[in-house]
């Protein structure tokens, strides 16, 4: 019987994955998650009287499961801690944004070590043969198991969700793991597969990629990220309207009571080194969002329009913290680094486009502060050759005049290729190994791809879709099976996706 560690396995889809697979035999000897279903489980462990259970954010705060005395895992040893050298880095910027009091670096350090120790003596007190994450390990806990298990060869599974959002792939690993891709992409990539080929999900997201409408008619002084519900203040204190309104509905003493206790409780929160009030989590998020609206202002002092008669590379930077970056982007976490790159490697009288991703300064993004330091938009621009162009412009007129674009990860060097364009890739992303893209490391690399670019290199379009043809075949037809409320649709029912991700993940176990 093969026993599995399941990580932040935690959606009503994703739990009856679970219990499919001790169906078919599979011993869940260690089960972490978080949310309303996974708590509820956890209280009755009902199927799974002998798992051990832990919550996610317990995880963070290296508090370990009901049952479990670290005090008999033994210490650390140089050798273990030298071999995790590749990944601590990544989990010290991990642990970096999960820390509220901003800590001395040791103790930082000290929460790595106990990450190192503490999954260590689990994996020798339960001997796992496999350990399956919900995607790419992207908190300092789960980074250090993942690397852990690299260094006892411990099978690892990886539920990797493309952009394409009706498609995972499972991985073994988030830098190598689409080698097998690639592999299977060299035999068919000059082969002539037609689009109708391809199942109706992924030839539908080519066609749309393909015609859509043109930027003029997507464009507004808005733009579509500023309507959305993450551009507000969480914890906000109720607008005069909004009293009147519940004196009005009788709901107004109900309302209070509720806010009163929100404002005076402890919740549980991912911080590594204790929980908060709602009081002080107000007080932190709006210290925090002034912090990022001082980068907003900064950059809109820098910031000019684009020339789109110029030459130019469009680099749209990701979003930041997220696993996109680190640990994706390995050392391109810091997108400065590419920035340099690429400034480095231009060609006589061309531009770098830089363009903010414009989450990165919403209100309720309070971590994104960790990205975004004062003077950061001025380090970006100490090259001549590079300019920060408006948040707000819309990115596929940009795609469209540039004569690449660049990215770690981002779902710009997809929109690019399906557009014709080159693209150089910094990270570990699925289309990595397809037509159209050059993965860059070093300078050296990215002069010989520009060079190649601006000898007038295309993008052959019967390459790309003979890649999602490879793509089409070695991927699961999965969605929405990481949403806290699943709603069903027309392209894979919820039954549907719980077979999909079982027989999957059981096949990549046993084998």
């Amino acid at each position: 019987m093969k026993k599995a560690f399941i990580i932040n396995f935690s959606t009503s889809v994703l739990i009856d994955v679970v219990k499919n697979l001790k169906e078919k035999g599979i011993d869940i000897v260690y089960w972490e998650g978080y949310r309303d279903d996974f708590d509820a489980l956890s209280n009755t462990k009902k199927g799974f009287e002998k798992t051990i259970f832990r919550h996610a954010f317990d995880a963070i705060k290296n508090i370990p499961p009901h049952g479990i005395d670290t005090s008999e895992f033994e210490p650390l040893s140089k050798e273990i801690i030298e071999k995790m050298h590749q990944y601590g880095w990544h989990a010290l910027s991990m642990i970096q944004r999960a820390d509220y009091d901003e800590s001395h670096f040791i103790k930082q350090r000290d929460m790595y070590y106990g990450y190192i120790k503490f999954w260590h003596g689990m994996i020798q007190k339960l001997k796992p043969d496999v350990i399956i994450f919900v995607a790419v390990p992207h908190s300092a806990t789960s980074i250090v198991l993942y690397g852990l298990a690299k260094i006892f060869k411990i099978k690892i599974i990886i539920l990797e969700r493309l952009v394409i959002d009706s498609r995972t792939l499972l991985l073994g690993d988030y830098v190598d793991g689409y080698n097998q891709l690639a592999q299977e992409y060299a035999k068919t990539r000059d082969e002539k597969c037609n689009l109708e080929n391809l199942s109706p999900d992924l030839r539908n997201y080519y066609n749309n990629q393909k015609h859509t409408k043109k930027p003029a008619q997507l464009r507004d002084g808005s733009y579509a990220h500023h309507l959305t519900r993450n551009n507000k203040m969480p914890f906000r204190v109720p607008s005069i309207i909004a009293v009147f309104r519940h004196i009005y509905h009788f709901t107004f003493f109900k309302v209070a009571k509720s806010y009163i206790s929100m404002l005076f409780s402890k919740r549980k929160t991912h911080y590594y080194n204790k929980d908060f009030t709602g009081f002080t989590l107000t007080a932190m998020n709006r210290k925090w969002s002034r912090m990022n609206n001082d980068r907003k202002k900064e950059y809109f002092k820098l910031q000019s329009e684009p020339d789109y008669g110029k030459k130019y590379i469009y680099l749209p930077l990701a979003y930041q913290p997220e696993q996109t970056t680190c640990p994706m982007g390995g050392v391109f976490d810091d997108q400065a680094l590419m920035v340099d790159i690429i400034s480095a490697a231009l060609p006589q009288g061309w531009m770098l486009y830089v363009k903010e991703h414009i989450p990165q300064w919403y209100p309720h993004h309070t971590e994104s502060r960790l990205y975004r330091y004062a003077g950061y938009y001025d380090r970006i621009m100490h090259n001549k050759n590079v300019q920060l162009i408006p948040a707000q412009t819309h990115p596929f007129e940009l795609i469209k005049n540039a004569q690449a674009v660049a990215t770690t990860t981002g779902t710009s060097g997809l929109e690019a290729i399906l557009r014709s364009k080159p693209v150089l890739i910094f990270g570990y992303i699925w289309y990595m190994h397809c037509e159209g893209v050059f993965r860059i490391s070093n300078l050296e690399e990215c002069k010989d791809a520009l060079e190649k670019i601006k000898q007038g290199y295309t993008v052959n379009q019967q390459r790309v879709i003979n890649y999602l043809k490879v793509v089409d075949i070695m991927s699961i037809k999965a969605k929405n099976y990481k949403s806290r409320d699943y709603t069903e649709n027309k392209e894979i029912t919820k039954k549907e996706n719980i077979l999909n991700i079982t027989n999957a993940l059981y096949k990549a176990i046993i084998n």
